[in-house]
């Protein structure tokens, strides 16, 4: 799931650094997910925070109903709800 997120973000404009870094950041990305018991559906909270720690937006994100790839519609939506967030700021 980490790459396919990382390969959305990219895809989205958004610049990723994976991992820790010497470099400052603008953000940082939290994601957490559960996959229910049915298989079909992937819910969880998603969190952006300033280098501080503070939290400047947050949203749950699930997948979309009727999508192929659970987990592919999932970090669809987390993509594009962060560029969403992002490219408003600017």
């Amino acid at each position: 799931m980490t790459a396919k997120l990382i390969t959305n973000l990219t895809e989205a404009r958004v610049s990723v650094v994976e991992g820790e870094s010497d470099t400052p950041t603008d953000a940082v990305l939290k994601v957490s997910y559960l996959i229910r018991d049915d298989g079909y559906r992937i819910e969880g909270p998603v969190r952006l925070t300033d280098s501080d720690g503070k939290v400047i937006w947050a949203d749950d994100v699930r997948n979309s109903r009727f999508a192929r790839s659970t987990s592919s519609s999932f970090v669809e939506n987390v993509a594009r709800k962060v560029e969403a967030f992002l490219f408003r700021q600017k």
